[in-house]
């Protein structure tokens, strides 16, 4: 494979040299360099990738942003913010804590970002860097998918502020049973209208 504005250099058995260094080198490399530095070059990384796979088309496009959290067991030695206690994975009680972001449009999906989740830290602020940061790209985001653990009244009003409609698995509270209980009924149709309370609840 050919890359613009790269020249491999030729070794004496007839090897060349890579385009890109090997993983193990990479892995070696961001062992020494700070976590702030790693996020601002991949985003550097994923800006590139974002204007070379959708903003060269001419045409517009809406594109769907999409938000995860992931965990993973944790092993070693280390216990500071960015090391949680829990049990959601198995064989440790100590995980990390990361949180992903992927748009979708023209028929390709992109990874585009990824922030390690430190103890007590709100997940609003990287959703809300990430929606800004594609929106001043010029992208049409139509809509961001969550999953249940997003179903914050917080999180929806933030994303309202920007304009961009929020899809989410609604908890099962007694006004979402009642709505579903109105449409098997047939009082009422397919979509509608459902508040979600700010108010804590007693004894929380």
């Amino acid at each position: 494979m050919k890359y613009s504005g790269f020249t491999p250099q030729i070794f004496l058995d007839g090897r060349q040299s890579r385009a890109f260094p090997h993983q193990t080198t990479i892995n070696d490399w961001l062992r020494d360099q700070t976590l702030v530095s790693v996020e601002k070059i991949y985003k550097l990384v994923f800006e590139k990738m974002i204007h070379l796979i959708f903003l060269a088309e001419a045409r517009k496009t809406n594109f769907v942003l999409e938000f995860d959290l992931t965990y993973l067991g944790y092993w070693g030695r280390r216990w500071d913010p960015l090391i949680k206690g829990s049990k959601m994975v198995k064989g440790t009680r100590r995980i990390c804590h990361y949180h992903g972001a992927m748009i979708h449009g023209s028929k390709k999906s992109l990874f585009i970002g990824c922030h390690y989740v430190a103890k007590g830290e709100s997940k609003i602020p990287f959703m809300l860097q990430i929606t800004d940061w594609l929106l001043e790209l010029g992208l049409n985001i139509k809509v961001c998918v969550v999953d249940r653990e997003y179903y914050r009244h917080n999180v929806l009003k933030s994303f309202k502020i920007c304009n961009v409609d929020v899809i989410t698995p609604a908890k099962d509270y007694s006004q979402l049973k009642n709505c579903k209980r109105h449409y098997l009924d047939q009082k009422k149709g397919r979509t509608q209208q459902y508040e979600i309370g700010t108010k804590a609840k007693k004894g929380v």
